[in-house]
């Protein structure tokens, strides 16, 4: 992020904002998990393939050739969907931190600089914000935030 005589770059947040867009993203996660799992099933089918043909499978002539193109081409339109949905999310401002565990920021500004709201699949809400510094492992409670906030950003 930028930051320049306190005006940010990024987009800010604030806590009722944050907390409006979480059920659209948390059905977006919920449609790319429905994806990575489709994406786990192709990827044992090929390395299956790969196991039984090795570099024999690349050969037009084998009779799983045509087989393992089409989940090669269908993982790539997979894949293709996946960033289109996390797109979708970074549209919004937030900060798409882990796409398989579903980790997302959201920048926020306090009287002592910039941190992030967090949230992540199972939570109705933002509970936790961490610094920008500290990362995910650094979450704490939104309440300790809520009291060092004032009123107006909140």
């Amino acid at each position: 992020f930028l930051a320049r005589k306190g005006i940010y770059m990024e987009k800010t947040f604030t806590i009722q904002e944050a907390n409006s867009i979480v059920p659209k993203i948390a059905g977006v996660f919920d449609e790319i998990a429905g994806l990575n799992k489709r994406m786990e099933e192709i990827n044992s089918d090929v390395e299956s393939l790969l196991s039984i043909w090795g570099d024999e499978l690349f050969d037009k002539e084998n009779s799983d050739n045509t087989y393992y193109e089409s989940k090669v081409k269908e993982r790539n339109s997979l894949i293709k969907e996946i960033h289109e949905k996390i797109h979708r999310i970074q549209e919004t401002g937030a900060v798409v931190k882990d796409v398989k565990k579903g980790m997302v920021d959201f920048y926020f500004v306090t009287d002592k600089g910039l941190v992030f709201l967090c949230w992540k699949p199972g939570e109705n809400e933002i509970l936790f914000w961490h610094s920008v510094e500290n990362g995910f492992p650094g979450r704490r409670p939104i309440f300790e935030l809520q009291q060092t906030v004032s009123p107006q950003i909140k």
